[in-house]
């Protein structure tokens, strides 16, 4: 009984480590470009193998992605990281699926591929997780030990220009440190960081630091019920809502810019999205869960970290619209999902365009 329950309380240790190494760093220095198609393989994959009773399905899409990997070429270097990832992606699901031998292959597949210290170390640290399940401490401790050496090394790369991201480092070093030794001294994996702490579960939602009032109505002063007047030619101010009304439910307004008044540009198009699915449940500085509906300024041009709606061609699917944050760099356009459950990032091809900008978020009174 005793054996049991420390056998139950290993998994749980181990499970959370694997969420929290997937949210906390996986791709923290470099998101990974998936191609639309990989993309949507990889996410096929991962939410069949959360249901055993699609176990056989999720299988398939493992084996379909191992083999595209496979035949992966890149010659331009814009999808570096998609090749180890897709390997990774296998191992993760494969674990979730109950088949720890198959995962420690793909996650050793993965390291063998990723070019960067940080990568290692976070997949070395995730196959130590694969090994602790399978009671196999030596092998355990190595993946850990290995994976401590890398964050090490990613450290003396970054040298002293960098404080803020060399301290990160240090301090992950030395806590590391400190589980391994748990590790030894117990014969068991620790549990990890505290989930709220380490961002892998979306803090309690603030409603009254995020409310804001939207002003969309002018106004033009006093009109006569009796004599005609002149009439105004310039507004005097613009009415304010708190709240607004779709399809008989009353939704509360939150801001997702610093401004308290969410403005409705003159001339301006604007439209609304119910979100659908959790891929945006840990947005800041507003969480978007299914449900929200998202106010957005129709325009083709954003700034980083804003979230958008997007519209990604299918490759021969029907074209997808989707809302995520955006980004881009010298490498190109990427967007990104934030969310506690699933992880979907999707580089941006020349022909994939922004639809739309966030302006505010609509969320249920009652919520």
């Amino acid at each position: 009984m005793e054996l049991e329950k420390k056998n139950m309380n290993n998994k749980k240790n181990i499970d959370a480590w694997i969420e929290y190494v997937i949210t906390n760093w996986l791709n923290r220095k470099t998101p990974v470009c998936f191609r639309p198609s990989t993309e949507r393989l990889v996410h096929k994959m991962r939410m069949l193998s959360l249901d055993p009773s699609s176990f056989g399905d999720a299988w398939h899409y493992v084996e379909e992605i191992e083999k595209l990997q496979s035949r992966f070429h890149d010659e331009t270097g814009a999808h570096q990281k998609e090749s180890p990832q897709m390997l990774l992606e296998c191992g993760i699901a494969s674990y979730k699926m109950g088949n720890s031998r198959e995962a420690i292959r793909f996650i050793n597949g993965a390291i063998g591929f990723y070019t960067e210290y940080h990568d290692k170390a976070a997949a070395r640290w995730l196959l130590g997780c694969v090994y602790w399940h399978l009671e196999d401490e030596v092998d355990a401790l190595s993946a850990w030990e290995n994976a401590i050496q890398d964050f090490g090394e990613q450290a003396a790369k970054i040298g002293k220009n960098n404080a803020s991201e060399l301290k990160w480092y240090e301090n992950l070093k030395q806590s590391l440190e400190g589980y391994t030794k748990y590790a030894v001294d117990h014969n068991a994996p620790p549990f990890p960081p505290p989930l709220a702490a380490a961002g892998n579960k979306a803090a309690p939602f603030n409603r009254a630091a995020y409310e804001a009032r939207l002003k969309l109505i002018p106004y033009y002063g006093l009109i006569s019920a009796g004599d005609p007047r002149t009439a105004l030619d310039h507004p005097v101010g613009q009415a304010t809502v708190d709240t607004l009304e779709i399809n008989g439910h009353s939704y509360s307004i939150f801001r997702v810019k610093a401004e308290r008044e969410v403005r409705l540009q003159e001339g301006a198009q604007y439209f609304l999205m119910r979100a659908d699915g959790p891929s945006m449940n840990t947005a800041t500085p507003i969480s978007i869960e299914e449900g929200d509906y998202v106010l957005l300024k129709n325009i083709q041009k954003a700034e980083n970290k804003d979230i958008v709606a997007v519209v990604i061609f299918g490759q021969g699917e029907p074209d997808t619209a989707t809302l995520k944050s955006y980004y881009e760099d010298g490498g190109g356009r990427y967007v990104m999902s934030q969310s506690n459950a699933v992880t979907i990032n999707i580089c941006m091809g020349k022909d994939d365009y922004i639809q739309g900008v966030a302006v505010a978020i609509l969320k249920p009174v009652d919520a």
